[in-house]
């Protein structure tokens, strides 16, 4: 089992602690309660697909925009819909006023036949019934407020069957925001469909309960294991509140596709439902369609990849560019989300489709400046590197980089693990034969694919978080469930292992809850370097033998920054250095002229393109000052010897010899020394001399010996 770049893998079997048979947590039909921050998922109540008299299987889907909704649910007889809604502030104890709005409901009898009597999953559950005579029916709330709480229930017309009320919160329209995104619930694949709606409920609940400023509910797709198992479509609805209280954004998975229960759960917006977007052009017995919305500046664009042959992904292709040419100028950020992972690192990493997806997707992606791709289908998590054109955009980006930059045409491909621990596959080994989807040379087991960054499988629930900002997307996998908690998968022996052991920054097997998987930024823009000059001394002496060293720190942008540093004196180049683990660094010349200078350094980036950008440090100041002279004084036989010192000098110039404050004489230096006939009057001199300097050299003065004429 391949993990985390440079992780070492370790596998164990581990034992389950359950509780009963059933795990289920499903709030039945009608017994639901009034939304709050805290999502409700019942632990002994298994999941049921027939109503009491009430609307069943609710979701909250989104809307075109941050300021709508669409409701969606099943009621048990064919009559008129509708949903009330009210700011909740303005209710009265809970209860619905005048100040509610009534927004009748579209309906429709559901075509397709509910298989949960059928399905071997579902049909030996005692007192399993199949729905007959239901209606789907959506609703759309328009005209909502930011930063305010409402609360609805949907039900029939006549206000003779209301469902329980639930309540959500819309947040500011602009600005910063979070959305999450679910992998395959699959709800049923383990064959234990209650215990998949648990382990899918608890999903949920921690993650919205862990994650406050999460907005959004994003699909990978596979909402069920059978397509028009109703059972199955309830354990999805219903083993939680927090669907009928965040917004879905429902994707199309190859298990939801092949009926139209999908359709019959989903009313998406801008939808565009024709031939091409449903398998095989057929509309009649399949689910599809593509569409898109814009979020608080994300455009987000979803399409039907379980339609992929007869032309259908150059339609998809065709689509998303007129979407994105239409409405891409108001997006800060463009996700494309779809089902299939055309980088797969497990199961389906050589499916044929899954080659052709990549033969058709990735120039076209890559051409129309899509940043993200969110991709379900593998139940195993992956990261791809940077892609374009189906190639490494950036040959030097590493594995599991935290700080990444697309440049341009750059796309980054996710795939999400299972959110309900129904079902895992482990990950493959690359075949280079299947389509070219080869090892990773970077990666020396040659276990990981080579358009991945990151592949891990540890059998254990996650979903993924996005913070949303101008400048960057915040991503990071979660884990949401380790070996003990509800995992069908691992708990009805679907898979043999569950745990891992992680890199360096844990140590714990398995992995806690709420522990990161993976976490990286992509940034929208390249970011900046900074380069910063210091001195390892604000002054130094002329020619000496030890100058100051300036150094150069190059911060920002992405990974290790390499490239070279040029450092000059105000306009003069005084020399350049390359850039070795962040800094480069000069010895400044030791003849560099006396006086103050304005030194700077200007860092060059190797990889402008990915990096990150040239940058040029704010000036300092070293100054040089003259060298340091050495004067002294001898007296013999009527003369004076006057020696002036210098290191790296010879010194030439004027000394004065004083007997006190008197001038006794003036004498000329050369190659350091000069000696001069000085008569003195019988009796005690003291003598000095005094070096004048000169405009390299300081003035020194030499120590007072004492002379005796007799």
């Amino acid at each position: 089992m391949s993990l985390l770049s440079g992780a070492t893998t370790r596998r164990r079997t581990t034992t389950l602690r359950v509780c009963g048979a059933v795990l289920g947590a499903a709030l039945i039909a009608g017994a639901s309660v009034v939304g709050t921050n805290t999502a409700t998922a019942a632990t002994n109540t298994p999941t049921t697909n027939i109503s009491t008299g009430g609307p069943i299987h609710i979701l909250l889907g989104v809307g075109a925009t941050e300021s709508q909704r669409i409701a969606s649910w099943y009621f048990p007889t064919n009559v008129a819909q509708s949903l009330e809604i009210q700011e909740t502030a303005s209710m009265t104890d809970g209860v619905f006023t005048d100040a509610k709005r009534t927004i009748a409901a579209s309906k429709a009898a559901n075509t397709a036949a509910d298989t949960s009597t059928t399905d071997s999953n579902t049909r030996n559950i005692a007192g399993i019934a199949a729905q007959s005579g239901y209606v789907n029916a959506h609703a759309t709330i328009s005209a909502l407020e930011p930063n305010t709480s409402y609360t609805y229930h949907v039900g029939a017309a006549d206000g003779s069957a209301w469902s329980a009320s639930y309540t959500f919160t819309t947040k500011s329209f602009s600005g910063d925001f979070d959305f999450l995104f679910f992998g395959d619930p699959q709800i049923g694949s383990s064959g234990f469909t209650d215990d998949d709606g648990a382990g899918w409920a608890d999903t949920l609940e921690y993650a919205t309960r862990t994650e406050p400023d999460a907005e959004l509910l994003v699909s990978g797709g596979d909402q069920v294991e059978h397509a028009n198992n109703e059972y199955e479509w309830g354990a999805f609805a219903d083993s939680s509140d927090v669907l009928k209280r965040y917004p879905w954004a429902s994707t199309i998975g190859n298990h939801d596709v092949g009926g139209k229960a999908y359709e019959q759960h989903n009313q998406v917006p801008n939808s565009l439902k024709v031939p091409d977007f449903y398998p095989g052009g057929n509309s009649t017995a399949n689910s599809g369609g593509d569409y898109w919305y814009m979020y608080k500046g994300v455009l987000f664009i979803d399409i039907n990849s379980n339609a992929y042959t007869a032309g259908s992904d150059g339609s998809h292709v065709n689509y998303v560019r007129d979407v994105i040419n239409r409405h891409g100028d108001d997006a800060k950020w463009t996700t494309l989300v779809y089902h299939h992972s055309i980088y797969s690192p497990a199961d389906h990493a050589n499916d044929r489709d899954n080659q052709q997806r990549r033969f058709d997707f990735t120039r076209a992606f890559s051409d129309m400046g899509v940043d993200l791709v969110l991709q379900g289908h593998d139940h195993s998590y992956s990261r791809s590197y940077a892609i374009k054109n189906g190639k490494k955009a950036n040959v030097n980006e590493q594995p599991a980089a935290p700080e990444v930059f697309s440049g341009p045409g750059g796309v980054i491909y996710m795939t999400a693990n299972s959110a309900s621990g129904s079902k895992y596959y482990d990950l493959t080994t690359p075949d280079a034969t299947q389509g070219g989807y080869g090892a990773d040379p970077l990666d020396p087991t040659g276990q990981r694919h080579f358009a991945n960054s990151v592949e891990n499988q540890e059998h254990v629930r996650t979903f993924v978080k996005v913070s949303v900002t101008d400048e960057k997307l915040a991503i990071e996998n979660i884990r949401a469930s380790d070996c003990a908690t509800l995992n069908s998968a691992v708990q009805h022996g679907k898979v043999d292992s569950c745990g891992v052991t992680l890199q360096p920054t844990a140590s714990a097997d398995p992995a806690p809850i709420g522990s990161t998987v993976d976490q990286f930024d992509l940034h929208a823009t390249l970011p900046a370097t900074t380069t910063t000059l210091s001195s390892s001394a604000d002054e130094q002496t002329y020619r000496t033998a030890k100058p100051v060293t300036v150094t150069a720190t190059i911060a920002g942008g992405i990974g290790v920054q390499q490239g070279t540093v040029t450092f000059k004196d105000g306009a003069k180049v005084l020399g350049t250095a390359p850039v070795k683990d962040g800094a480069a660094s000069m010895t400044l010349p030791s003849t560099l002229a006396i006086g103050k200078h304005a030194l700077t350094a200007q860092f060059v980036n190797a990889d402008s393109t990915y990096s990150g950008t040239d940058s040029t440090a704010k000036a300092m100041t070293v100054t040089v000052e003259k060298a340091p002279s050495r004067t002294a004084i001898k007296y013999s036989g009527g003369k004076a010897t006057v020696q002036v010192k210098a290191t790296g000098f010879s010194v030439d110039g004027t000394a004065r010899i004083y007997q006190g404050s008197k001038r006794l004489a003036t004498v000329t230096v050369k190659d350091g020394v000069v000696t001069a006939k000085l008569p003195l009057k019988k009796g005690p001199h003291k003598l000095h001399a005094v070096f004048a300097g000169t405009s390299e050299l300081t003035t020194s003065t030499s120590p007072t010996i004492s002379v005796v004429i007799k």
